[in-house]
């Protein structure tokens, strides 16, 4: 940690608190790059306590992080008209990935394309605004096995209100309609408070999904390939969002100033998904 010789006020409570010297400057940077991205864009009118080069530098550490929260392995075969892919998502931080605000997500983007890199199937795309392509009218389930471009394998926390309706509000939670994060190695579903912890929805069915307390996943892609020959490339990436489009759409309704100021900013900030981890594998025909 860096030594800083100069008076700092570590906090504004109590009001008495004098400024200490000297100071060991601590960076927890955790994975949301994209509102130090928006804070450092719009630095002169938030007047962040903080100067704009610094937030940026601030949002590539967080990147950094995130490279390391996770990583993909991925196997694949041939089988006559099809393409059998077997991709295992690994958590390698110490709580549920991603964590923090329900907002995030994670999810596997899968692209098989033949010799030419014509696109034979993909699932997980988001367009440019960072919305995902394929999506469910509420929330997508958890998959064990794929087989469609719509089907998503999303990593994330539903909020539930007391009527068993989707929310997006903290404060008209009541429990969770899904949560398949992936939890840390050795997460028990019966462990410490399981009941604030256990797991959610079709994750909790799957026998791939953290398997003897693995903190991993497995996601079998049986994809339909004729009338495709040659080597064929599949290529699978990690992808993660602290804010995505979709949980913040419900802003545009609010008539409050903040919100209003909040989606200007938003609807120009980069809301591209950052990349955890990839692999990528090729699959020869069967002889």
């Amino acid at each position: 940690m860096a030594q800083l010789d100069e008076p700092v006020k570590v906090s504004s409570r109590p009001p008495w608190l004098e400024p200490r010297v000297p100071f060991w400057k601590h960076q927890f940077v955790g994975g949301n790059a994209c509102m130090l991205g928006l804070f450092a864009d719009n630095s002169r009118s938030l007047k962040p306590n903080a100067e704009g080069n610094s937030l940026r530098a601030m949002a590539e550490q967080a990147r950094q992080q995130l490279r390391r929260a996770a990583r993909l392995q991925m196997a694949g075969t041939r089988e006559s008209d099809r393409v059998v892919l077997r991709v295992t998502v690994e958590n390698l931080t110490g709580h549920k990935f991603p964590t923090g605000h329900p907002y995030r997500r994670a999810w596997l983007h899968l692209r098989v394309s033949d010799a030419a890199g014509r696109t034979l199937f993909e699932s997980g795309a988001t367009g440019r605004d960072g919305q995902l392509r394929a999506g469910a009218d509420d929330y997508m389930p958890h998959f064990d096995v794929i087989t469609q471009p719509d089907q998503v394998q999303i990593y994330e926390a539903v909020m539930g209100d007391m009527a068993g309706q989707i929310t997006h509000s903290l404060l008209c939670a009541a429990n969770y309609l899904k949560d398949n994060r992936l939890p840390p190695h050795g997460f028990r579903p019966d462990g410490p408070e399981h009941s604030h912890t256990a797991i959610r929805g079709a994750a909790a069915q799957d026998p791939n999904f953290n398997a003897d307390g693995s903190g991993s996943d497995e996601v079998t892609y049986r994809i339909s390939v004729s009338p495709a020959s040659g080597p064929l490339v599949a290529e699978v990436e990690l992808l993660y969002q602290s804010v995505p489009p979709e949980a913040v759409a419900h802003l545009l309704h609010s008539r409050g100033p903040a919100a209003k100021e909040f989606m200007k900013m938003y609807s120009t900030a980069d809301k591209r998904p950052e990349q955890v981890h990839q692999a990528r594998v090729i699959t020869e025909e069967p002889k």
